[in-house]
């Protein structure tokens, strides 16, 4: 593999990452697909062609291959923190849903008060 090729492939891996980024951000589930699936292609090729790659290009390599690492960590704490907060609203979800889940058979029957006669 030549030295751009190889370069310009490390490249669309990490602009992916940065891409991943920016969808988990703006919760676009669709790009997030097609951006993980577009990636996990340019990772199968660099890992074909990883054989190939002469010791002139491993420093170019392990340099991208860190920047890469560094984003896809940030990716993975912004998703933890995603996670955290979509649960504590799921918690308060559940919650709501239990109290209105108590209540609602009395105002469904329409009786909230026993009347004597």
């Amino acid at each position: 593999m030549h030295k751009s090729q190889l370069e310009l492939l490390l490249n669309q891996i990490y602009d992916c990452s940065i891409a991943i980024n920016n969808a988990i951000n703006t919760e676009d589930e669709a790009e997030l697909s097609d951006l993980v699936a577009r990636k996990a292609k340019k990772i199968k090729l660099l890992e074909k062609n990883k054989k190939f790659l002469e010791d002139s290009q491993m420093t170019l390599f392990d340099v991208m291959l860190r920047k890469i690492q560094e984003q896809e960590l940030e990716n993975i704490n912004l998703l933890k923190a995603k996670r955290n907060i979509f649960y504590k609203k799921y918690i308060q979800s559940v919650k709501k849903s239990k109290i209105l889940n108590k209540y609602s058979p009395i105002i469904e029957s329409g009786v909230i008060v026993d009347t004597v006669e």
